[in-house]
């Protein structure tokens, strides 16, 4: 299960990953509904969140929602 604040959803791996509670990761894959088929898996723990949340704020402001 994978949860960004905004919702929920279910990610499928076909490799057992070493992914704890509370780990940032980013994943890209397949979205069928509600299930997100992972084709890469990147492990993101040691990202500047707040530096991250600044930037996304900005682009937002810029580009729009």
């Amino acid at each position: 299960m994978l949860d960004d604040g905004t919702g929920q959803l279910t990610v499928v791996c076909s490799e057992d990953l070493d992914v704890q509670e509370k780990d940032i990761v980013r994943v890209i894959g397949k979205l069928y509904g509600t299930t997100l088929e992972a084709e890469v898996v990147q492990e993101m723990n040691d990202l500047n969140m707040h530096l991250y949340i600044r930037m996304y704020e900005l682009r937002k402001k810029v580009y729009g929602q």
